[in-house]
């Protein structure tokens, strides 16, 4: 974990889209978390990414998911950070949901989180929010 790299809630970041914590401590590097939650049924997601300045440590990236209410905070953080999980599979009705996460390494900083629905070969109208022509 970075020495030094306290994440602290921004507010200005706050809302629907989800809460953002970020911390860059000069000579040590930058870490952050950011979680979003979507509804029926309730998941909660988790994001981390650090980047690690001078240090033989490599950029790490992982991911939280839960049925339960995740809060952004330290212990979450670390928690998150010391399971080293990179992928993660929610069931949902009719189908199932895919987390998944990689980084770039040394001076390639960039992270990317994939979220995937694979559902059955029925895609309904209630799924899609909409009416579903059927096929004849």
């Amino acid at each position: 974990m970075l020495i030094g790299a306290r994440p602290s809630l921004d507010q200005t970041h706050t809302g629907s889209g989800g809460v953002f914590q970020a911390s860059s401590v000069p000579l040590v590097g930058s870490a952050g978390i950011s979680g979003y939650t979507i509804a029926n049924p309730a998941i909660w997601f988790e994001f981390l990414g650090s980047d690690p300045d001078f240090s033989t440590e490599d950029n790490k990236a992982y991911v939280a998911m839960s049925t339960t209410h995740l809060t952004i905070n330290k212990d979450t953080y670390s928690h998150i950070y010391s399971t080293n999980v990179t992928r993660l599979t929610q069931p949902v009705p009719r189908g199932k949901l895919d987390l998944t996460c990689n980084i770039g390494s040394a001076d390639d900083c960039v992270a990317t989180f994939t979220l995937t629905f694979n559902g059955g070969t029925v895609v309904t109208g209630e799924a899609l929010g909409s009416d579903v022509l059927e096929e004849k």
